[in-house]
C-alpha cells in the first residue's frame, strides 16, 4: 500500500515505545515520512524534546512521554494521555539485554527485562487490541528477535522474553485478524543501535535500525513475521524446517559465539 493507504487504515496518530533511539527512532523517522501525529516514549528527556521538535517542524504534532515500562503505572500514564487519541497503530519497541551465564547475572535486571518485554507489552496489546477490534482497523508491531527461536548461551532470558514474544504475537494475531487488525512480529539479528552497550557485548556484524524499520512498515498487514537484514534471513530461512530442533539450537550458538563479543 502506499502512504496515503497506510495512513487511511491505521488512523491518525501512532504510538512508538522506545522512540528516542535505535529502531524506535527509525521507526518514528519512517511515520514523520508517512505523515503520522506521533506519541513518542521514552527515558531521556532532552532526546525527547528534540524529537518532538523535529517531528512538529513537520507540521505533524506529538505528545512526549518519559516514563519507565517496566512499572504498571506508566503504562496507565499512557492510556491516560491517548484515550483521548484516535490512535490506530502501535511499534512496541522498547527493551533491552544483558550478556552472560544467567547465574552470574543480576537476577533483579533479568525480572525487570520479564517486566518490559513481557508484561507490558502484553498491557498494552490488550489494551490497544481492544481499542482496534472495536474500530475495525489498527496495526501492532512488536519488535522480537531471531534469537526467540532457540535458547541461546549468554542470552538465556533474553530469548526467553523473546520466544514469548513471538508466540504471543503469532496468537494474537490470528485471533485479531477477522476485525481488520493487523499484527507483526519482527525478528531482527544484530542491529547497529545502543542495545550492544546495554547488553555489555559486540556485534561483528549488523544490520542499520532503518532497515528494520522500513522491513517492518512494508510488511504490516502482509506478513505475520519478517526477518530485516541477511543475516536474519540466512539463519532462519535456511535452518527453520530442515533440521532437528537440537541440530539448530547448536548452530545458531556457534553463529552467536561468532557474532557477538563480550
Amino acid at each position: 500500500m502506499n502512504k496515503f493507504e497506510f495512513k487511511e487504515k491505521y488512523c491518525l496518530w501512532a504510538i512508538v515505545t522506545g522512540a528516542t533511539n535505535g529502531i524506535g527512532r527509525a521507526f518514528v523517522e519512517e511515520l514523520i515520512l508517512l505523515k503520522f501525529n506521533i506519541v513518542i516514549i521514552g527515558r531521556n528527556q532532552d532526546a525527547l524534546n528534540e524529537l518532538s521538535k523535529k517531528i512538529e517542524r513537520n507540521n505533524l504534532k506529538s505528545s512526549p512521554l518519559n516514563l519507565d515500562l517496566s512499572l504498571p503505572s506508566s503504562i496507565d500514564k499512557i492510556f491516560e494521555v491517548t484515550d483521548k487519541l484516535n490512535v490506530g497503530l502501535i511499534v512496541l519497541s522498547a527493551g533491552f539485554g544483558n550478556y552472560g551465564d544467567f547465574v552470574d547475572n543480576n537476577l533483579s535486571d533479568n525480572c525487570k527485562m520479564i517486566d518490559l518485554h513481557c508484561k507490558s507489552r502484553m498491557k498494552m496489546c490488550h489494551h490497544y487490541g481492544n481499542l482496534f477490534k472495536t474500530q475495525n482497523r489498527g496495526g501492532i508491531i512488536n519488535l522480537s528477535s531471531i534469537v526467540a527461536y532457540q535458547g541461546t548461551k549468554g542470552a538465556a532470558n533474553y530469548s526467553a522474553v523473546n520466544a514469548f514474544l513471538q508466540n504471543f504475537n503469532e496468537g494474537i494475531g490470528m485471533e485479531l485478524k477477522k476485525y481488520s487488525v493487523d499484527v507483526l512480529s519482527v525478528c531482527p539479528g544484530p542491529v547497529a543501535t545502543g542495545f550492544e552497550k546495554t547488553a555489555k557485548m559486540k556485534f561483528l556484524f549488523s544490520s542499520s535500525a532503518k532497515t528494520v524499520a522500513n522491513a517492518a512498515i512494508k510488511s504490516l498487514g502482509k506478513k505475520s513475521t519478517v526477518f530485516p537484514g541477511i543475516l536474519a534471513k540466512v539463519l532462519h530461512y535456511s535452518l527453520h524446517g530442515l533440521l532437528s530442533r537440537r541440530l539448530k539450537v547448536a548452530i545458531y550458538n556457534l553463529a552467536f559465539k561468532f557474532l557477538v563479543k563480550a
